[in-house]
Parts: C-alpha cells; sequence; structure tokens
C-alpha cells in the first residue's frame, strides 16, 4: 500500500498529501543487505597508503651493534631489529587495498529497503518547491523548525538545480543536502528524516524506477 506523505511550502505550510511509488517506496526492508552496503562503502573510502618500515625496507644493520657477550646485554644481530631503538616495526601495516564490491542488483535492493523503511516509518517529507531568490540560512532553518525537524539528523535530496537552496543549507548543523540521483543507502542510515524536493522526488522516479 502506497505511504501517504505531507507536502510542504518553504515556510512550513501543509500544502497537500501525496501518494510515494510503491517500487520506490513500498518494498520489503533488507537489514543484511544494507549492511553489507555499509561496510562495503566505508571499506572503499579508505586509502590503504599506510605503511611502516621493517626489516625488509631498512637500510643498514649489516655490522653486529656490540660483541655478544661480556657487554650484560641481550645479544643482537643487528641494529634494525624491532628490539632496538630506531629499529623496523614488527608487524606494521603496509599498503593494501580495502575495496570491496557488490554487484548492481545488491545494492539496489539495499537503497530500495532503505527508502521503505523511512516511508514505512514516517520518515519522509516533500518539500513543495526549493526555489529561492538569493541564499537564506534563515529560510532554510525556520522550514526546519516548522516541520519539526530541528535537532534532527536530515538528508534533503534535491534535483541539484535550486542552487541557492543548496547554499542556504550548508551552514545549518545536522542537515546534509544531496542531489537525489546520488543518494546512497549510507546516507539513508545515517539521518533521521529525509526532505525530497518535489522535483528530486520525480528525479528519484526517474532514476530508479
Amino acid at each position: 500500500m502506497a505511504s501517504e506523505v505531507r507536502v510542504l511550502d518553504i515556510t512550513g505550510r501543509e500544502v497537500e498529501k501525496i501518494a510515494l511509488p510503491d517500487p520506490l517506496f513500498g518494498g520489503e526492508t533488507r537489514p543484511v543487505l544494507v549492511h553489507q552496503y555499509v561496510k562495503m562503502y566505508l571499506a572503499n573510502q579508505r586509502q590503504g597508503t599506510h605503511s611502516t618500515l621493517n626489516r625488509s625496507r631498512m637500510r643498514g644493520g649489516g655490522a653486529k651493534p656490540f660483541k655478544q657477550k661480556g657487554t650484560g646485554r641481550a645479544r643482537q644481530g643487528t641494529n634494525i631489529s624491532p628490539l632496538m631503538p630506531g629499529g623496523a616495526r614488527a608487524f606494521g601495516p603496509t599498503p593494501r587495498d580495502y575495496r570491496q564490491s557488490m554487484n548492481k542488483r545488491m545494492r539496489r535492493i539495499a537503497l530500495l529497503s532503505c527508502l521503505a523503511d523511512k516511508a514505512q516509518n514516517d520518515k519522509v517529507l516533500v518539500l513543495d518547491s526549493g526555489d529561492m531568490d538569493s541564499p537564506k540560512t534563515k529560510t532554510v532553518a525556520t522550514f526546519l523548525e516548522k516541520a519539526g525537524l530541528s535537532n534532527v539528523r536530515t538528508l534533503i535530496l534535491s534535483e541539484g538545480r535550486e542552487l541557492n537552496f543548496a547554499l542556504s543549507c550548508r551552514n545549518i548543523p545536522g542537515v546534509s543536502y544531496k542531489r537525489a540521483v546520488n543518494v546512497n543507502p549510507y546516507d539513508l542510515t545515517l539521518c533521521e528524516t529525509v526532505v525530497f524536493t518535489r522535483s528530486g522526488l520525480d528525479r528519484v522516479k526517474d532514476v530508479f524506477k
């Protein structure tokens, strides 16, 4: 059954209610796939460039640092041993690739699962229009307050053409702005509520239908 969501104007006044499309918001939640996607996403953010000097990468160490007996110290065969000051690092990190992958179908199911979860828990709102004459953070902050989203982690998804609206969202704590076509399950798991502009919702329908 299609979920109904409120459509608000930029002042926070309710304009109408619309039904969300079932193919996007009416599916089954799949937390296992969402978890797999988030793990993949975070792993793919890692550069993997960490590196330390191990025995094979250090120069020197050819001569015995001191004689075997008579010093009262533990015997050492090289000054690049991990036991020596300034020596090599034992079992240190080396460069590696952390990249993981998921096929396109699994990524799509994870995304639809997150959208369905938000819709089922009444965590979706629609903004009638993001058109603004000039960037004004206070206008967006007032909208969020009237919508009951103050101090709520909010993801705003727009078509991307309302530049002034995008600039107005930047300095509000807890608010993230993104083009609707670039949304992913990780973004949706981080936020508590999703606000689509009407054009952003139409764009999502076109891309992910």
